[in-house]
């Protein structure tokens, strides 16, 4: 009985095959070649960027698994930063709501977001968020990304890269205190 049903159902769609092939074939006839051909190459292009948009989506999936809870940072963003060692730790202070928590800058991170296209008609079309990260290491020993606008550095390692020991100097040679950069007497 259970055979029965199986070659029944095998043949009704042997026939729906052969039926949809007739029906390729004949609509190939109504319509010129040169239609037909328009048509294909649509729609290999329409897969063509289904499969680039996945690939897309993939490849920033997979430079986020690569690196943990940090992505890498590539070479040339690195430049743009002051030129203090890679393995010194700054001291800051992380200000949540007011109560202002004593931590170790580590390395600015950058994230990305795929925002996807709005489905309204002239909505924005879709693309990259990027946005950078602070990690810090908490005195408890907590290791946490942190928002630029949070980190308040507490060392003088960004004025010595603007001032190049120019006011220290001057200050130390005539037994002057030490000025602030960009006041002025």
């Amino acid at each position: 009985m259970i055979h029965e049903k199986q070659i029944i159902i095998f043949f009704i769609c042997v026939i729906a095959g052969a039926v949809a092939s007739a029906a390729t074939h004949a609509i190939k006839g109504w319509i010129s070649q040169k239609e037909y051909m328009k048509i294909q190459r649509k729609r290999a292009f329409r897969q063509f960027l289904e499969h680039e948009k996945r690939k897309a989506v993939h490849e920033a999936m997979k430079k986020c698994e690569m690196g943990g809870c940090v992505p890498p940072v590539e070479p040339d963003r690195l430049v743009m930063l002051p030129p203090w060692p890679a393995g010194m730790l700054r001291p800051c202070l992380i200000d949540p709501e007011g109560n202002q928590t004593k931590a170790w800058f580590h390395r600015w991170t950058e994230r990305s977001e795929i925002i996807p296209p709005s489905p309204m008609i002239g909505g924005h079309s879709g693309g990259v968020l990027k946005y950078a990260l602070a990690l810090v290491e908490f005195e408890d020993g907590h290791v946490r990304e942190v928002a630029p606008e949070r980190v308040k550095f507490t060392d003088t390692e960004i004025r010595d890269c603007y001032f190049p020991g120019k006011m220290r100097k001057r200050g130390k040679e005539h037994g002057e205190e030490e000025k602030e950069p960009g006041k002025r007497e």
